[in-house]
């Protein structure tokens, strides 16, 4: 099961009493897209802004985001695979 979070047990999951909650990764993640996100809003210049985001890029592939992304990826291909068989 998927979510906007991402994938299910890879950054987030449900706990024993069905609430969601992050993972370790999931939460590492989250924080810096977050983090990252508003000191790219408050850049003074584009290159202050094009470094801060490559900078986030770089913390989060650190972090195995690349591993998320691709799983999300596979998912979305899946379920088009399934629209299109049920979905003339």
């Amino acid at each position: 099961m998927d979510s906007e979070y991402g994938p299910r047990g890879v950054t987030w999951d449900f706990d024993e009493n069905g609430k969601h909650y992050f993972t370790e990764l999931g939460l590492a993640c989250n924080k810096n897209i977050k983090d990252y996100y508003w000191k790219a809003i408050y850049a003074e210049t584009d290159e202050e802004y094009d470094s801060i985001v490559s900078e986030m890029i770089i913390k989060a592939k650190e972090y195995g985001y690349d591993k998320c992304s691709e799983y999300c990826m596979n998912e979305a291909a899946l379920r088009k695979e399934a629209e299109d068989i049920v979905l003339p």
